[in-house]
């Protein structure tokens, strides 16, 4: 996450001074999202805010090329576990 929030600070300055108000408030939205999925990964642990229950994620946990580490991956069960959700 903390990559994607890197990424997301570069490109976004301009996005955040869009004359478009519907791109800067997709922005807000999109940045304090990234902003909420870090915080539960301090809490939880590198992966924690992974949603396994995205296709494409699962996809990219079940490649033959490494995406997410296997600690990720158990960080994102476990903090689904404390939501009460099921892998």
């Amino acid at each position: 996450m903390r990559t994607v929030r890197r990424y997301v600070d570069q490109w976004g300055l301009a996005l955040s001074k869009s004359s478009s108000v519907s791109i800067r408030e997709g922005y807000a939205a999109l940045s304090e999202s990234i902003k909420e999925k870090l915080q539960i990964e301090e809490v939880h642990g590198a992966g924690a805010a992974l949603n396994l229950d995205d296709p494409f994620v699962l996809q990219l946990v079940n490649a033959e090329e490494t995406y997410f580490s296997k600690e990720e991956v158990e960080a994102a069960k476990r903090y689904r576990a404390t939501q009460g959700q099921v892998n």
